[in-house]
């Protein structure tokens, strides 16, 4: 930063914009700020790289990530979008530098501690998605009212259908509504909870690639 020295008619020293203004010999000196050249390291590329593929699967699915990580126990300062990029790129690519990919029976997209979907599985039908999951008679209340959040992704497109809402728990069974050119697109499907009252959320549960 730049500062005015011996009143308001004096020198200006330090850097400005890509300036640098300082003193040498009694003479004020001005230069262009320098500029690193040094090549990065592979390891800094390899983290540049992750960092894109991970933002690449989450941008289209930032809403439901603001809410599948809001709750997490992490450094205050960090938003749920940042802590499931943090998540994901530590667990959720695979492969060797260059040659990176998304495991996405691997990521998750929910991150808590409600119970996950237990035994959920998903079938593909003319109008979407159904899903279905157990509700055991021991679940303790008020787990009955949790609500599903049910996603498919589509890895081509790079776009997503989602539901943070859902039927719950208790019901066992939910539609995801598709749109009719959506259906025989390469998916990638989730499923996961939110409590009714927004406060929890559970892991997410991957179930599998469609199409």
């Amino acid at each position: 930063m730049g500062k005015l020295i011996n009143g308001s008619f004096g020198g200006i020293t330090g850097k400005v914009g890509d300036m640098v203004f300082y003193v040498l010999n009694g003479e004020n000196v001005v230069r262009h700020a320098g500029k690193s050249v040094k090549p990065r390291s592979e390891a800094q590329l390899a983290n540049q790289a992750k960092m894109t593929l991970v933002n690449l699967f989450l941008k289209p699915i930032s809403e439901f990530i603001n809410t599948g990580f809001l709750l997490n126990v992490w450094p205050e300062k960090s938003n749920p979008y940042n802590r499931a990029v943090s998540y994901n790129k530590i667990n959720g690519v695979v492969g060797v530098f260059p040659s990176f990919m998304i495991d996405y029976g691997k990521v998750l997209v929910s991150k808590g501690d409600l119970p996950v979907a237990a035994g959920a599985s998903v079938d593909l039908f003319a109008e979407g998605l159904r899903f279905g999951w157990l509700f055991p008679s021991d679940m303790p209340y008020p787990r009955e009212n949790d609500r599903a959040m049910l996603l498919a992704y589509f890895p081509v497109l790079g776009s997503a259908v989602y539901s943070l809402e859902g039927a719950s728990r208790k019901v066992g069974t939910d539609l995801l509504v598709l749109p009719e050119e959506l259906l025989a697109e390469p998916m990638e499907v989730y499923i996961a909870f939110v409590a009714a009252d927004g406060k929890r959320v559970s892991n997410s549960v991957y179930l599998g690639r469609l199409n």
